[in-house]
């Protein structure tokens, strides 16, 4: 018999006989039937794909055609970046290209930073020089080089350049507290009366170069960052005893006289920092190492931060009514020395203020009352005109 029926139950396709006997109690339908009720189920399904699945699946493709394009545009701004990042990066390495060489240590900049590398009791002075100069206290003395310098003393309204054998090459008609003469052999001067600070020209004549009126100039010296440190005091209260209007300060400005920071008041705003602002110079540690002279014949040095901190007084509170310096130095190893009147010694110290020993003594120079140092050159000017010249040596590095 022909098969034309499918057993629902047991899956397979049957004839009429064998639907009514074998599988008379299965669930069977002709093929005829069966195949009309797949048709309609697959055209159903068909429908659903057509009308859900393929919509779904245009618009899947659709979104990520644009998100090709989103990333192409990404993909070409990112190399772009990265050429203007390689190119920044080339024209950078120019800029700061990278190269090793042999170098020698700063000796200053490691001994403020760790302190002294070198045996400081060694330090030798051997008088070279001496010559007489008018045979008055000498209050002015400021070395040019190490075979010039410039004098004045007390009575005189004029200062010279002398050589250290004594001869005279020039005279400078101009009433000068103090000089300064910079790294780059510029010589500024501080003008008393007419309370300015003054440049000299290589011919000798001096041109203003800014005002401190009302305030009269005091001591000047060049800093580390090639301006000026100028003292400063008012002409108008008493000499040692300052009251609310006394103007007496430590102003810092530029070459040209712009005004960068004053000291005059220590931390509190009250208290001042000096009575007389007599004499300054700035260590190689930046510290700004001033000597205030308190009462007529007694003085004491500050050593002042940058910021205007008093760091150090030297010497101890009781030694203060005692001592009169009269001028200082730094060396290249940022030691201070200093001159003082009353004993005829002069101090060494170390950066920090502290006494190491005494350079020279009464036996050696009698009162000095100005000092300079040019490299390893010391010039030391006394109570009687006599002007001395010392090999300054440091020690060998220990």
């Amino acid at each position: 018999m022909p098969i034309d029926v499918t057993c629902e139950d047991c899956e397979e396709f049957i004839c009429s006989k064998c639907a009514k006997e074998d599988h008379k109690d299965h669930d069977w339908i002709t093929i005829s039937s069966a195949a009309t009720l797949k048709s309609r189920g697959l055209l159903k399904s068909l429908k659903k794909i057509e009308d859900d699945d393929i919509q779904q699946m245009e618009e899947k493709i659709q979104k990520a055609s644009q998100q090709i394009e989103v990333n192409k545009q990404r993909c070409e701004i990112h190399r772009e970046m990265t050429k203007m990042l390689s190119t920044e990066v080339e024209l950078t390495q120019k800029d700061f290209s990278l190269t090793h060489s042999i170098g020698d240590i700063d000796d200053a900049v490691l001994e403020s930073m760790m302190g002294q590398t070198f045996d400081a009791e060694q330090v030798t002075v051997t008088e070279t020089d001496s010559f007489h100069w008018n045979y008055a206290p000498i209050s002015v003395l400021e070395a040019m080089n190490e075979e010039t310098c410039f004098l004045r003393n007390t009575e005189l309204p004029y200062f010279e350049q002398v050589k250290k054998s004594g001869r005279k090459e020039k005279k400078f008609s101009v009433v000068v507290n103090d000089v300064c003469v910079t790294d780059n052999n510029e010589v500024y001067i501080t003008d008393r009366k007419n309370n300015s600070i003054s440049r000299l020209s290589p011919s000798g004549s001096a041109s203003r170069v800014f005002s401190t009126h009302p305030l009269r100039p005091i001591a000047i010296c060049q800093t580390l960052d090639n301006g000026l440190l100028v003292n400063l005091g008012d002409t108008e209260t008493d000499y040692y005893q300052p009251n609310s209007l006394s103007r007496r300060l430590v102003r810092h400005v530029t070459m040209k006289g712009d005004v960068i920071r004053e000291y005059e008041y220590q931390e509190d705003g009250q208290t001042r920092l000096f009575t007389i602002p007599k004499r300054i110079a700035q260590n190689g540690n930046t510290d700004i190492c001033v000597i205030n002279w308190t009462k007529e014949s007694t003085g004491e040095l500050l050593i002042l931060s940058v910021c205007g901190s008093v760091k150090v007084v030297y010497p101890e509170q009781d030694q203060r009514d005692k001592l009169y310096f009269t001028d200082l130095a730094c060396d290249s190893h940022c030691n201070i020395i200093l001159s003082e009147l009353h004993s005829s010694n002069i101090h060494l110290l170390s950066l920090d203020g502290k006494f190491i020993r005494y350079l020279l003594t009464a036996n050696n120079v009698n009162h000095p009352t100005a000092m300079s140092l040019k490299k390893s050159t010391l010039w030391i000017g006394v109570y009687n005109g006599l002007v001395k010249v010392y090999q300054y040596k440091p020690s060998a590095k220990i």
